[in-house]
């Protein structure tokens, strides 16, 4: 296996597990929320490393950041232009360096949107490699 394809499945496991939380009923609010909110700053962390490895695999373009990696990758269709990708790379880096209720409480609200983009974003690296 190799790096690509080795971080690819890491994207997709997190993305699968961050899904599932969600379902679970049987858990405290608040546990559930936090304990989604790190499933969510994993998912994020591993999804840009994965957009890095593809645009480098398939594209030739080298990107070092979150951030412009997601531009590279608006550049050349990956995906489509959207500010709430900046918005979730920003709500994932305050999140892991400062932890605060509200931004919980708003990251937690937010997951329906960052699960549906992360899911467009594996659509479409899986259309790109078939």
């Amino acid at each position: 296996m190799n790096k690509f394809s080795s971080i690819k499945q890491n994207f997709e496991r997190s993305l699968e597990r961050l899904k599932e939380l969600p379902q679970k009923k049987d858990i405290d609010p608040v546990i559930l929320r936090d304990a989604s909110i790190a499933r969510f700053s994993i998912a994020i962390d591993i999804a840009w490393k994965c957009v890095k490895a593809h645009l480098s695999d398939h594209y030739g373009v080298e990107c070092s950041a979150p951030k412009p990696c997601l531009r590279e990758a608006f550049k050349v269709g990956l995906i489509t232009y959207d500010d709430l990708w900046m918005h979730i790379i920003d709500k994932r880096n305050e999140i892991v360096h400062r932890y605060d209720e509200d931004l919980a409480d708003e990251i937690y609200q937010m997951l329906p949107q960052v699960i549906e983009k992360l899911e467009e974003l594996r659509s479409a690296i899986n259309s790109e490699e078939n």
